[in-house]
């Protein structure tokens, strides 16, 4: 599990309207591309696959509280391989998002998946601050 936060000064929805909107995606980090979007955003039932290049990754949105918090089971083809989790809480200078990414890889695997997740988080969160404050 790893988990990682940023204080934004924007606002709640302001947050919420870019980590809650499957169309954001592809503007936070530009190797992913939006394939297909089901149900409004940021709601929970609704569904979103992205594909990193050749990789296709289900979101299953199961829990949402608009402007507080996401959380989202992933799914590669059949397979549960993570959980993200973003919550946020009000500051003095807007708000904090924590993110909150649980995987599940074959153990060969977790040490590296870890490794790539925390190196990452990191550079998502900052393009979530840039996308939130309208600083690109």
């Amino acid at each position: 599990m790893t988990t990682r936060e940023v204080e934004i000064a924007a606002g709640a929805r302001a947050v919420w309207d870019v980590v809650a909107a499957p169309a954001a995606h592809p503007r936070l980090d530009p190797r992913v591309r939006l394939v297909e979007s089901n149900g409004a955003d940021g709601t929970a039932g609704s569904s979103y696959v992205v594909a990193v290049g050749s990789t296709r990754l289900r979101y299953m949105i199961t829990d949402a509280v608009p402007g507080d918090r996401l959380v989202a089971d992933v799914f590669r083809g059949e397979r549960r391989v993570a959980e993200q989790r973003g919550e946020l809480t009000a500051s003095e200078r807007g708000v904090v998002l924590a993110w909150t990414v649980t995987q599940w890889a074959p153990w060969p695997l977790r040490g590296l998946m870890a490794r790539v997740c925390r190196k990452a988080l990191p550079r998502w969160l900052a393009a979530v601050e840039r996308e939130a404050t309208g600083a690109f």
